[in-house]
């Protein structure tokens, strides 16, 4: 009797485990940053309610032209939140509609026009394969609602920047033997800088930098970790394969795997996270 007990709390454990999500994420239109009561930032805000539904390219020329107005006030005034917030929000919606125009200013230069003056949009060649931000799906973090068991709360760093999560398009069919994630979900934070008429979007990865100069000042730069791990629980939903392991481990036995979720550092200590009961 008592291990028919012992039995079935452990089945009712589970079974309320599988039906509760551990993580959820949904996409969410984000709501321009207050100011509050500092004017000097209206025409930025105005310039980016204004083009806001605009196509992609008239978009992000509103974008370009609200992240400058609001980085230009940074410079004068680097502890200026307002302004920050608004720069953040103005990069996010710059890199969104990059992949809504489907551009790839990373390939070649985009010419975007802002008032009658073009800019020329670029951003630094991939240093290899797998930095080409072509092959992913970039998602900023201050569009995505999370919740669940997991993430009753949404820790971040604040800094400058407009944090993302990158999800690969494509898996990884050699993921197994390279100890990698099947499917790509990595942090990264874009900021974009200005010279005279040139604008770069630059992806930063925040696991090996966490300042960044922006014309002649350096900022701390913005960090959201949770939303990569949340995005990556959300759609492979895990907790759908442990209790059936847990009861017959032998039939899933080849699909024992070790997965590291960020690229090895020499400079780190790995740490191995064993799961059981």
């Amino acid at each position: 009797m008592k291990s028919v007990r012992v039995t079935f709390c452990c089945v009712a454990l589970f079974a309320s485990c599988g039906c509760a999500h551990l993580a959820t994420v949904k996409q969410t239109r984000p709501v321009v940053p207050a100011t509050g009561s500092d004017k000097q930032l209206q025409p930025a805000i105005q310039r980016l309610a204004a083009w806001e539904r605009e196509q992609p390219l008239v978009s992000l020329g509103g974008d370009l032209f609200a992240a400058r107005f609001s980085l230009n006030v940074l410079e004068q005034q680097p502890d200026n939140l307002s302004a920050r917030n608004l720069y953040n929000f103005s990069v996010a919606r710059a890199v969104a509609n990059v992949e809504r125009a489907n551009i790839q200013p990373w390939r070649r230069e985009v010419s975007v026009t802002v008032d009658q003056t073009n800019y020329l949009l670029t951003t630094p060649k991939p240093v290899d394969q797998e930095h080409d931000p072509s092959r992913y799906d970039l998602f900023p973090t201050d569009s995505l609602k999370i919740s669940g068991q997991f993430f009753k709360t949404r820790p971040s760093i604040s800094g400058i920047g407009a944090p993302l999560v990158a999800v690969g398009r494509v898996e990884n069919p050699r993921s197994r033997e390279q100890f990698k994630l099947r499917r790509v979900y990595a942090p990264v934070t874009a900021v974009i800088k200005f010279a005279d008429k040139r604008a770069e979007l630059e992806f930063v990865d925040p696991m090996k930098t966490e300042r960044v100069a922006i014309g002649k000042r350096t900022f701390p730069l913005a960090i959201d970790l949770n939303a990569p791990t949340a995005m990556l629980i959300a759609r492979e939903r895990p907790e759908r394969l442990g209790f059936a392991r847990v009861i017959n481990p032998q039939k899933y036995a080849d699909t024992t795997r070790l997965t590291r979720l960020q690229q090895f550092d020499p400079a780190r200590t790995p740490v191995i996270f064993v799961h059981g009961l």
